[in-house]
């Protein structure tokens, strides 16, 4: 049993406080959104624990943020001065520098990632994979 009053892990981000979290994108668990009170808006990837892109900063705090439950890669946020707002991740920018350099983005987001592939080999040979499991058969 892990100790439960230790964190698993922590972010380091934003430079007020957080406001608004909204775990897992359809389609990929391991984003995670977060808005806080320096007006910023923040996609975690929760796997490196690092940020991977950022909206530019508002007039207002985003009290709220979500992720679109049907559309990968969409979100809102609702914000104190009445504004809800809809974004597109890939329309996000870089994130935050460290010590003067980008941070590269690690990971592209899993419904970005393709989902077979081929190649061609020596002699000839073709290899392909997918990642779709095939339905259960019936017994």
């Amino acid at each position: 049993l892990r100790n439960s009053i230790s964190p698993l892990k922590e972010l380091h981000g934003h430079h007020k406080g957080v406001l608004s979290m909204a775990w897992g994108a359809p389609g990929d668990p391991n984003m995670l959104l977060t808005s806080g009170k320096d007006n910023r808006t923040l996609c975690w990837d929760m796997s490196h624990g690092s940020v991977v892109a950022e909206s530019s900063a508002g007039s207002n705090w985003n009290f709220d943020v979500r992720w679109s439950p049907l559309v990968p890669g969409i979100l809102s946020t609702a914000s104190f001065d009445g504004k809800v707002c809809m974004y597109n991740l890939e329309d996000f920018g870089p994130p935050p520098a460290r010590d003067g350099q980008p941070a590269p983005q690690r990971q592209a987001p899993k419904w970005l990632k393709r989902p077979c592939g081929a190649t061609f080999g020596f002699g000839g040979k073709l290899a392909s994979f997918t990642n779709v499991t095939p339905p259960p058969q019936p017994q």
